[in-house]
């Protein structure tokens, strides 16, 4: 297995949970407004935000779980994929050193067919603890949302027909992981009506500062434009 030398300030590794739809773009963007490093080079959503889903993670994700429609499969073994997500990680910690970051996270809507793996992959004993976040966004919110976005051409975003069953199934995986495992929850919706609680909460379960809550405060305005 790969590790970390001299680890410096960053103690935490944290894992975004929830489909597409379901609010993690924001919550990861707001982990970075917090002086968390989740990537520098993003996926494009085409759609006016940004996904804050860092594209070399991506493909380590694709490496372990084929998300397309008519496959949704699992490749390797569990000690391939725990080996693929643990080297972004490692990968990623001069980045975030030099960044100043006070932690390492990610996101993507397949974490959640992945969590047991993230654990493993993104703990190390005595240096880095695992916090997974899980967010919390109605089924039928989710469908409506997606649904009704476009691309700025006008074109449907992602017109796929095992929608209904790949959101319940991410949601599913998610939630019976995360039964036996201590996580944070982030009611969506909440976060939207009451973004300064709910952020200043957030911070406090992570041991985040909050001089960056207006900016964090301020992304949740944007994403609600779009």
């Amino acid at each position: 297995m790969s590790t970390i030398e001299n680890l410096g300030s960053i103690k935490r590794a944290i894992a975004v949970f929830g489909p597409w739809r379901g609010g993690t773009s924001l919550v990861t963007g707001i982990l970075a407004e917090l002086g968390v490093y989740v990537g520098h080079d993003f996926v494009d959503a085409k759609t006016g935000y940004c996904t804050y889903e860092d594209v070399t993670l991506r493909e380590k994700v694709m490496q372990c779980f084929d998300e397309r429609e008519g496959i949704w499969k699992y490749y390797g073994s569990y000690e391939d994929r725990v080996r693929l997500l643990r080297d972004w990680l490692v990968a990623s910690y001069p980045h975030a050193s030099g960044a100043n970051a006070l932690a390492i996270g990610g996101k993507h809507p397949v974490f959640c067919k992945l969590a047991p793996e993230l654990r493993d992959a993104w703990s190390f004993e005595g240096q880095i603890a695992f916090t997974a976040i899980s967010v919390i966004r109605p089924p039928e919110a989710i469908h409506r949302s997606w649904t009704r976005t476009t691309y700025p051409d006008g074109s449907h975003w992602w017109p796929r027909g095992d929608r209904v069953n790949a959101v319940q199934d991410l949601i599913s995986s998610r939630d019976h992981f995360l039964a036996t495992l201590p996580h944070i929850s982030i009611d969506f919706e909440q976060l939207r009506a009451k973004p300064r609680n709910t952020i200043a909460q957030l911070a406090v379960q992570l041991e985040l500062p909050t001089e960056r809550l207006d900016s964090a405060v301020a992304l949740v305005r944007t994403y609600s434009q779009v």
